[in-house]
């Protein structure tokens, strides 16, 4: 693994974190027209199918193993994509942004739990200095804690598992594209599942709203780029990065997330979020956070790791 293949990996993470930002003023949008429901369950079923039909050669390798570690970890999906839509109901579109991009906060110490992998100084620091910005761009002393906030965080700590235990899979050899496939497809089943039991649901009824324009495109532009897209490059890049570095450049999703607030109107209000002073502190921030982890990265590359990271590193690649 080169260092050209690390800035690759960091380049199309940013990515993914931009196009996540601008899905969650476009979902805050479509739930005013459709039920949560059947708008995950169309979003993810259009996210399976695309992965299905761009690995379809690969789909004869899964194995018994393959099929575990992907279901689980699309369980795990399924409750925190599930839990953050749940939670826009509740709660602004920049504040559901900024908890989501909290599971930076656990992706350190769940790996040294479950992966026994220690980060770098720099990336403590890198995380310290993103968390202020998260603060900044809540809206800083004017902070709140509400139930969709509440939600939002729990929604939060499940990314944050689904990061480390796709490190752990990927790193024991099993394949990237398959997990990604896996994932996606069971939590696409999970949601087609709970949107037929759903006790409020009129299935006929939000079928009919599919056909709506602002249903329809966003079902297609949040399945196939930030569900198919996003999850699916997430799940392919992550081996060449650590999941503290990960969740650090998709923790740029709420900054994203910020921006289209405040150029996308509410629907139903017409309103654009406001972008103060404390946001533009808390953008910078953010950016300096994850300059900060990838300066680290730099200067441990170019002279050498510390004697207790040898044996972590080695294991790991």
């Amino acid at each position: 693994m080169t260092r050209g293949d690390k800035l690759k990996a960091d380049f199309l993470l940013l990515a993914v974190a931009m196009v996540w930002g601008a899905s969650f003023t476009l979902m805050k949008n479509v739930i005013n027209e459709i039920p949560v429901c059947p708008y995950l369950a169309g979003r993810f079923l259009v996210a399976s199918l695309a992965l299905l039909f761009i690995f379809r050669k690969s789909l004869g390798r899964i194995n018994r193993k393959l099929l575990q570690a992907g279901v689980f970890i699309g369980v795990i999906l399924f409750l925190g994509m599930g839990l953050q839509v749940y939670g826009l109901i509740y709660t602004t579109a920049t504040k559901s942004a900024f908890i989501a991009g909290m599971n930076f906060m656990f992706v350190p110490f769940l790996s040294i739990l479950l992966l026994k992998k220690t980060p770098n100084k720099a990336t403590f620091l890198g995380v310290f200095i993103a968390l202020v910005g998260l603060f900044y761009l809540s809206g800083g002393v004017e902070f709140s804690f509400n139930k969709g906030d509440f939600i939002s965080l729990v929604s939060a700590f499940c990314f944050a598992l689904q990061i480390v235990f796709i490190d752990k899979y990927t790193n024991e050899g099993l394949d990237a594209s398959l997990i990604a496939v896996l994932q996606i497809g069971t939590a696409a089943v999970l949601f087609l599942l709970l949107w037929l039991v759903y006790p409020n649901g009129n299935v006929i009824q939000d079928i009919q709203l599919f056909a709506k324009p602002i249903v329809f495109l966003t079902i297609l532009f949040t399945g196939l780029l930030g569900t198919a897209g996003g999850f699916g490059v997430q799940t392919l890049v992550q081996r060449f990065t650590t999941p503290s570095h990960t969740a650090l450049l998709l923790a740029m999703e709420p900054v994203w997330g910020a921006v289209f607030a405040f150029l996308i109107p509410d629907i139903v209000t017409g309103k654009r979020e406001s972008f103060d002073g404390y946001k533009l502190l808390g953008c910078t921030l953010m950016f300096l956070g994850t300059i900060c982890c990838e300066l680290g990265g730099l200067l441990k590359d170019k002279f050498g790791r510390p004697r207790k990271m040898v044996s972590t590193q080695q294991k790991i690649r």
